[in-house]
């Protein structure tokens, strides 16, 4: 019993994590101090997806919102974001 509850528990862990919410900017839905659940299989994106990713050099994954997509420019113009 307790070997099929570790089994299951590690199973799970490679497919899911959490991410906490450090900034303003996903507001209303997510405040910061918020605990995302996150899968980690690559997965194919659209615009208003929020994802978890980890820059360089940072241990703590960051959870955002999907503004723009390959191949589009993104620029900040009055404090919001423009594509192309």
């Amino acid at each position: 019993g307790a070997a099929g509850v570790a089994a299951l528990v590690l199973a799970g862990s490679l497919l899911w994590t959490t991410a906490g919410v450090a900034a303003q900017g996903m507001k209303p839905a997510l405040l910061p101090g918020d605990i995302a659940l996150v899968r980690r299989m690559p997965v194919t994106v659209a615009r208003g997806d929020v994802v978890a990713f980890r820059m360089p050099g940072e241990a703590l994954p960051r959870v955002a919102r999907v503004i723009g997509l390959p191949g589009e420019r993104v620029a900040v113009e009055g404090g919001r974001p423009v594509v192309d």
